[in-house]
């Protein structure tokens, strides 16, 4: 199926909530749509249902990429979100390389950014911290 992809103008930001419930994301990227920090957004819609999107920034940390956070609603039937990866790059004159980060626990998205021919560049991890035997040094 082929969804309808829409430019993110502004005035939806109610609906870009209402999709971005479904994902376990952190909150910073809401807060890129709202703070209008965003190089783009595209939406998919299913008839009038909107069941994803794409969100894309730029950091100062890491100058050279385009980072993005594609949602889509687990209800639609479609891969939503590899058809909006692939309209950005069909659609977008993308200057800099795509570049995201995901838990390993989201087996899905891992499997479709694979598709895309996107690699692992480096693995993260979180140490645990006995955070009681810190607070006592500050003591």
């Amino acid at each position: 199926m082929n969804f309808n992809m829409k430019k993110y103008t502004g005035n939806q930001l109610n609906k870009v909530k209402d999709s971005m419930k479904y994902s376990y994301e952190e909150p910073f990227v809401l807060h890129i749509v709202e703070q209008q920090k965003y190089e783009f957004v595209y939406m998919a819609y299913e008839e009038e249902n909107l069941v994803g999107l794409i969100v894309t920034w730029k950091s100062k940390l890491h100058p050279n990429c385009l980072y993005f956070r594609v949602y889509g609603n687990p209800s639609s039937s479609q891969n939503v979100e590899l058809q909006l990866i692939q309209y950005v790059k069909q659609n977008e004159m993308l200057e800099l390389p795509l570049q995201t980060s995901l838990w390993e626990t989201t087996k899905k998205q891992m499997e479709l950014y694979e598709q895309l021919d996107l690699n692992i560049i480096r693995k993260t991890y979180m140490p645990k911290l006995d955070l009681d035997q810190h607070f006592q040094v500050l003591d």
